[in-house]
């Protein structure tokens, strides 16, 4: 048998402080490694990310070739593109970086905020095709339904010479008030705009007489201008629905004159036959019934004004 060198290892005694000792440099290793492990995965996450922002800037696949214009008509192509670039462009610095000749930044629909530079235009979609790297813009434009004319006010230096003179002589000299209601000329109205079935003022206007477009006088003075509305969107579908009552009756509308916003009323002036009074607060009246029952009781023509204002009543002479 082989002898012993008679030497042995030297038992280490593992105390509690040793055991603590090997415990904590154990989650020291622990803590290491995962912070190790998130490093990696953030340097892989921003390789990706830098990646990702190189292609979007840099790279073809995302780089508009052509955009198209369609469904205008009053606005030109190039003035609608450059709106909407410009729009794109402030939305910000991402934005910025990438460009407005990037598929990626551009919306499918644009905003009424977006459109105010384009009053015409009511509505704008993008249909992109990351393919062929083209945009197709779709505009809808809104459709001219009548002309709002704003009277001269008192304060302004064009009413003491000329129309707004002629009528306060008129009044003094107890002209009639249907000659003055129905004395329509183009000196007494400080703008003119077309309006659309909402009411918005799309583009200014010339005057225009006759019973194929619906025009409004307005004496009210407020600011208007393009881009305003003329009348809050109720009032604004009952003075419609008035016209179209009105028009229905076989009647030919001369124009309709707003004077006083607050009383939320308005005058029917006719080409030949007495004023209609009705009141924007209450839904359309039945016009064509209510003018044939005062016909058969009455001369219409001699009439001076038949008043819808009061709900389920009419009053004339």
């Amino acid at each position: 048998m082989p002898r012993s060198s008679g030497r042995t290892s030297p038992e280490i005694k593992r105390t509690p402080q040793l055991e603590a000792h090997f415990a904590s440099a154990k989650k020291r290793r622990a803590r290491w490694r995962c912070l190790l492990r998130r490093m990696a995965i953030a340097a892989i996450a921003v390789l990706i990310l830098v990646g990702a922002i190189w292609a979007a800037v840099r790279s073809p696949a995302f780089r508009l070739r052509q955009i198209i214009t369609r469904g205008n008509t009053t606005v030109t192509a190039d003035q609608v593109q450059s709106v909407l670039q410009s729009q794109i462009l402030s939305r910000g610095w991402l934005v910025r970086v990438l460009g407005s000749e990037n598929l990626l930044v551009w919306p499918t629909r644009f905003t009424p905020e977006q459109l105010a530079l384009l009053p015409v235009v009511s509505e704008v979609k993008a249909n992109k095709d990351y393919l062929d790297r083209k945009i197709e813009l779709t505009v809808v434009e809104r459709q001219p339904l009548g002309v709002w004319c704003q009277e001269i006010a008192k304060s302004d230096p064009r009413y003491a010479g000329g129309f707004g003179e002629a009528r306060e002589r008129g009044a003094r000299s107890e002209e009639s008030a249907d000659n003055l209601a129905n004395s329509l000329d183009s000196r007494q109205f400080a703008s003119c705009w077309w309006f659309d079935k909402e009411g918005f003022i799309i583009r200014p206007a010339s005057y225009v007489e006759g019973g194929l477009i619906l025009i409004v006088h307005d004496s009210t003075v407020r600011p208007l201008g393009v881009g305003h509305y003329v009348l809050p969107s109720k009032l604004m579908l009952n003075l419609l629905a008035i016209a179209q009552a009105v028009t229905d009756a076989n009647l030919t509308p001369r124009a309709l004159r707003v004077q006083d916003i607050a009383l939320e009323e308005v005058e029917m002036i006719l080409m030949n036959g007495p004023k209609l009074l009705f009141s924007l607060r209450l839904p359309a009246p039945d016009v064509a019934a209510v003018i044939h029952s005062v016909a058969d009781k009455s001369d219409l023509q001699s009439l001076e004004y038949v008043d819808f204002r009061v709900e389920g009543k009419v009053y004339y002479k």
